[in-house]
């Protein structure tokens, strides 16, 4: 099955094996996504592109493989100043509103930021998949 990651006038397709997604939703991906799910199919192709969230690192968050994604992520605080001052984390486990990745995808508010990733735009099952990862835990 083929997915499309990205709506507007970027495309890139992902393939989605339901027998190794564990626990498929009816799109292919799971209904229980890890770290390594949210790697593979939105961090990895849609945020460590070159000039964005690589070793390159803009905003000092390297997210090119799972144990940086992990290391930066979940549990730690932003360098956005708006976000600090809510006193918001990266991630955070079991809750999407304060977790400023979450927010920075489906509509960063004043002094947040642009929306990521840059001039695209996360489909609502992928979106639905961050969310999911970060409300279970962010495992």
């Amino acid at each position: 099955m083929r997915l499309e990651l990205f709506s507007g006038s970027a495309t890139l397709f992902l393939a989605a094996s339901v027998a190794s997604c564990g626990d498929p939703t009816a799109l292919g991906l799971p209904a229980s996504p890890v770290l390594a799910d949210v790697q593979n199919l939105v961090l990895a192709p849609a945020c460590a592109t070159s000039g964005c969230h690589d070793s390159s690192a803009a905003g000092d968050l390297d997210l090119s493989t799972e144990q940086l994604s992990r290391e930066q992520l979940i549990e730690t605080t932003p360098t956005n100043k708006a976000a600090r001052a809510s006193a918001w984390l990266r991630v955070t486990p079991g809750d999407a509103e304060t977790s400023f990745l979450y927010r920075k995808i489906i509509k960063p508010g004043l002094g947040e930021g642009a929306a990521m990733p840059i001039g695209l735009r996360l489909t609502q099952p992928y979106v639905d998949l961050v969310e999911r990862w970060i409300l279970q835990g962010a495992l």
